[in-house]
């Protein structure tokens, strides 16, 4: 069967959560894979509700963002913010900050506007978007 054909779970089953694994990740502790609990819709309330955070620095990206979270249950994704991420201070975080689970996609291969890398220390300034994400989220995953 060529990779054409294969669904997304194929595709992760059979070529991602095996990668994950060969690179010492532990199965049982440290990957979760998406599992299809019913057709319909799933309201998500309470904890979960409240720890889903984003930031989004583009208009349409943004709508895009907490219209997704409507569709995945988040009924008010008041925690998805329309502002930029690396304009923040990396000095202003503090360690209530912190978190356990950072999921992204930065923009890899951008440009930040001039100014925005005086917020990070000056052996990471630099304006690609992509390393600047990451200095940010090392900063922010708790130990």
């Amino acid at each position: 069967m060529s990779k054409e054909n294969l669904s997304e779970q194929d595709i992760r089953t059979k070529y991602i959560t095996p990668a994950i694994i060969a690179s010492d990740w532990d199965l049982h502790t440290q990957i979760r894979e998406e599992v299809t609990f019913t057709a319909g819709r799933i309201i998500v309330r309470g904890k979960l509700q409240k720890s889903v955070f984003g930031v989004e620095k583009k208009a349409l990206p943004h709508l895009l963002c907490t219209t997704n979270m409507l569709l995945h249950g988040i009924e008010v994704p008041s925690n998805i913010r329309h502002d930029n991420t690396l304009a923040r201070p990396l000095r202003d975080y503090s360690p209530k900050d912190r978190v356990d689970v950072v999921i992204t996609n930065p923009p890899f291969g951008g440009t930040e506007e001039d100014g925005i890398e005086a917020n990070f220390p000056a052996n990471f300034r630099t304006r690609e978007t992509a390393d600047l994400f990451l200095v940010l989220i090392t900063h922010l995953l708790k130990n």
